[in-house]
């Protein structure tokens, strides 16, 4: 008879812990909610395919950023030499990074691009020929090399709060790999990168927001409900010596998971019969002090109420509302 007592309490217990797993809703997200600018600051490159610009004939790279759709291309870069460092950071100085670029692209981004491929940087090279003042652009483009640039993986987490309501990344060398008809170096090795662009990224959005809403974007109704049946297993495997007076683990992971609750929930009419014998109990001492129930569970029971909160009392206290007899 307790064999058939026990499995029938262990039961209802079961079956609390399963309604407590809420299955997520599925909705149609508004991608529109999420809006901020990226600009791309283009610092620099280095380019071995290309050599120093002669007297009258030279090329001189240019930066082509993609996100999406839209396309933005800087100016043609400037040949800065110098033996000593130069200029700028020390990971895209003048000596290591000759050709200097002074541009910023501007890009509105939303979730779509947040969880897309990301930056596309594409590097190509321009022709043109130096009479003295006169200067004549040729029509010849010969591409160099590109990269991608994943936005939540590495230019977020990369970003740190700036002056005003921005954030900044340190300036970033970014490796271009070859591409099919690009101009390489005499020495270039295979597996080798063609040329290295250092650019910096600034937005007008905490990063951290961002990568919250992306992570809720993308997270499936298996992730959730292994999220909730974990909480279900660990109950389960609870050693038996673990469990309170009333059934439920006393070491629990967050407050208001209720150890000890009680078989079933309170009614509103239960609720509202509760509280009034409540009020009309004398005060405790201001001066008492209960223990914490995550450092010291014991003594401490729960019911939980008709609209999911969890009621809290502790013994030292007298009987629990919901159990006085009117």
């Amino acid at each position: 008879m307790i064999n058939v007592a026990a499995a029938f309490g262990g039961g209802l217990l079961l079956r609390q812990k399963l309604e407590e797993i809420q299955l997520p809703k599925l909705t149609v997200s508004d991608e529109s909610q999420l809006s901020f600018k990226l600009t791309v600051r283009a610092v620099a490159a280095s380019v071995p395919a290309i050599g120093k610009p002669g007297i009258v004939s030279r090329q001189r790279p240019q930066l082509q950023v993609s996100l999406g759709d839209i396309r933005k291309e800087t100016e043609l870069a400037d040949y800065e030499e110098s033996s000593s460092g130069g200029s700028g950071p020390a990971a895209c100085s003048s000596k290591d990074c000759p050709w200097r670029f002074g541009d910023t692209l501007t890009f509105k981004v939303g979730m779509k691009e947040v969880l897309g491929p990301g930056l596309r940087l594409k590097l190509h090279a321009r022709s043109d020929l130096q009479f003295g003042p006169v200067q004549v652009q040729m029509s010849r483009v010969d591409e160099i090399g590109e990269a991608s640039v994943d936005l939540r993986r590495r230019v977020l987490p990369g970003c740190v709060p700036a002056r005003g309501a921005s954030w900044e990344s340190p300036v970033l060398v970014i490796p271009l790999a070859h591409v099919r008809g690009g101009i390489v170096n005499d020495e270039q090795a295979l597996g080798q990168a063609v040329a290295h662009v250092a650019v910096s990224f600034v937005m007008d959005m905490e990063p951290e927001t961002i990568l919250a809403a992306a992570e809720a974007e993308t997270r499936t109704v298996s992730d959730v409900l292994a999220s909730k049946a974990d909480g279900l297993m660990r109950w389960l495997n609870a050693p038996e010596d673990s469990f309170g007076q009333l059934g439920s683990p006393v070491n629990h992971d967050k407050v208001g998971q209720a150890p000890g609750s009680a078989f079933k929930t309170l009614t509103p009419y239960e609720a509202i019969a509760a509280s009034s014998r409540v009020a009309k109990r004398v005060a405790p001492d201001p001066g008492m002090v209960l223990p914490d129930p995550e450092l010291d569970p014991e003594g401490w029971i729960s019911r939980k109420g008709p609209n999911g909160r969890y009621h809290w009392h502790h013994r030292s206290l007298g009987p629990a509302p919901w159990e006085e007899v009117e």
